[in-house]
């Protein structure tokens, strides 16, 4: 079995390989999707997003956002304490201002801190790859299994991907399991992932 350290050096290449306007044209697609995930799921109101990060080729998720605010959903991001390695919530709204940080990384100009108490209904998670067990490898550094184990009640963690499923992923003790994944063409709900 591959390493997630080799995964992750398979994707992130890959990633590359699609080019400028092929991660463009597949963001949109994205997009698409999510929106209308969100549409059959009427009941979610509070939405944590992440922002892209495009040195790393992320999908864009800025027209995500824009949808969000759109149906009038609340709108979190995180901003990473890379000393604590603590991602801690933030809420955005349609007047919110972006930076980036010594690391490269998107920011709200002027975060807004939610609190531990903040209740989400949805996660759009970033990964590299996932498989149809809901297991997904991300970049390595586990801010999102932490911030997953800190979230009050039970949030629904939605990846989005670029590229479908992979085979079986290897999965260790601390690893959160997706509950689906959006992808360019359609979204997958896992349903025997626990």
């Amino acid at each position: 079995m591959r390493t997630k350290e080799e995964i992750r050096s398979q994707y992130r290449k890959k990633r590359k390989e699609l080019g400028e306007l092929g991660r463009r044209q597949l963001s949109r697609q994205i997009a698409d999707q999510a929106k209308r995930y969100l549409s059959e799921n009427g009941w979610i109101e509070h939405v944590h997003i992440f922002l892209p990060i495009e040195k790393l080729d992320e999908i864009n998720t800025w027209s995500i956002i824009q949808e969000l605010f759109n149906l009038q959903k609340q709108v979190y991001t995180s901003v990473t304490d890379f000393d604590s390695k603590v991602m801690r919530t933030v809420s955005l709204d349609i007047h919110s201002e972006f930076t980036t940080d010594k690391f490269g990384l998107p920011i709200p100009l002027h975060p807004l801190f939610t609190g531990e108490e903040q209740q989400l209904d949805l996660v759009f998670v970033p990964l590299l790859a996932f498989d149809l067990n809901g297991v997904r490898v991300g970049y390595g550094k586990g801010f999102y299994d932490q911030f997953f184990a800190s979230v009050k009640g039970v949030v629904r963690k939605i990846g989005l991907s670029y590229f479908p499923a992979a085979d079986f992923l290897p999965r260790e003790d601390h690893d959160v399991l997706l509950d689906g994944c959006i992808l360019p063409d359609q979204s997958i709900i896992f349903t025997n992932n626990r």
